[in-house]
């Protein structure tokens, strides 16, 4: 059994509010877990209209059994979890485990990306992050799939998308904890 610090605690509640917020932008109605979804899933939240499954960070979670329940109940699987910048900076990563016809795939190191306003909101590749696929995912209330479009034209375009983003998912959380 792993032992669970004070730390890990407080990194599971910023990444339950992180995952809570996510799920508000994109719109998805989250409800607790079925029970005949994959044992792996039943501490997160599901949204059975878009198939995704909203999986914050915890210490315990292993990957494998994360692809392995995707697989199973033929969900995808969106884990949040807080983190920094190289630039130390704090932001929230996505993983995203896709499952297509039976297939997995898993996108890491994602971050939130919009041009403020009105403008949809996307995962995108976290540039300090190297041999990442190119992927982007508008979010919205339906299945996340790789878009074969990016949001941003130039890394400038990426840099300033995830300043946006970063602060709305920010100025979101402080709003629901009110």
């Amino acid at each position: 059994m792993e032992h669970v610090t004070n730390e890990d605690r407080t990194r599971e509640a910023l990444a339950s509010e992180a995952a809570a917020t996510l799920a508000t932008i994109a719109g998805w109605n989250t409800e607790p877990c079925p029970v005949i979804l994959a044992p792996a899933l039943s501490d997160y939240s599901y949204d059975p209209r878009a198939g995704i499954v909203v999986a914050p960070w915890r210490k315990h979670a292993r990957l494998t059994r994360l692809m392995a329940a995707a697989r199973e109940a033929r969900v995808d699987i969106v884990q949040v979890e807080p983190g920094r910048t190289n630039a130390g900076q704090p932001t929230r990563y996505v993983a995203l485990i896709i499952c297509n016809n039976g297939n997995v795939e898993y996108y890491p190191a994602l971050r939130l990306w919009t041009n403020g306003g009105e403008s949809p909101f996307w995962l995108v590749p976290d540039p300090d992050e190297a041999n990442l696929e190119p992927a982007c995912f508008l979010l919205g209330a339906k299945a996340l799939r790789p878009s074969s479009q990016s949001p941003f034209l130039n890394d400038a375009g990426r840099h300033a998308g995830l300043v946006h983003g970063d602060a709305a998912w920010t100025a979101l959380t402080r709003e629901a904890s009110q």
